[in-house]
């Protein structure tokens, strides 16, 4: 049931993109992938194939990481979007030195949500066999924000 509502929110992400004429690009990653966003670059290592799809918008730009089962890791930066988890109760709230990570459990599945000074990073829809593999991916990202030329 949550993968079905997962698959509809991208599909109809790509329907409203394609009606815009936004960028999109859709692709295969394993191992290290690089997300370009706004002012930042973040590196991701997956430890298997993941469907990776980007979408521009007017206020920013996202990634969507898929694996095959249905889980996604989604990192954005922009503005005027909400996540699922955004509004979600969440079980724990961790501050770290640079983010704040909330975590939880909704309809069977992990979620989790990294906030940076300018970067959010989720995942969600994930089993509990593989959340180990998901906090990973997410625990080892690094985040390169862009010099201002001015």
């Amino acid at each position: 049931m949550k993968a079905d509502k997962l698959y509809i929110t991208a599909f109809l992400l790509a329907i409203a993109t394609s009606i815009y004429g936004q960028n999109n690009q859709t692709q295969f990653v394993n191992g290290i992938d690089h997300a370009i966003l706004l002012s930042c670059e973040i590196e991701l290592n997956f430890p298997y194939r993941f469907y990776k799809r980007k979408t521009n918008y007017e206020e920013g730009v996202f990634y969507n990481y898929f694996d095959r089962e249905g889980a996604c890791i989604t990192v954005f930066q922009g503005t005027l979007v909400s996540f699922p988890e955004d509004t979600c109760t969440y079980s724990k709230k961790k501050h770290f030195k640079n983010k704040i990570t909330y975590t939880g459990y909704n309809d069977g599945y992990y979620w989790r949500k990294d906030s940076y000074k300018y970067v959010r990073i989720y995942y969600n829809n994930v089993e509990k066999r593989k959340k180990h593999i998901f906090d990973k991916i997410l625990n080892k990202i690094k985040i390169s924000c862009f010099q201002n030329e001015n």
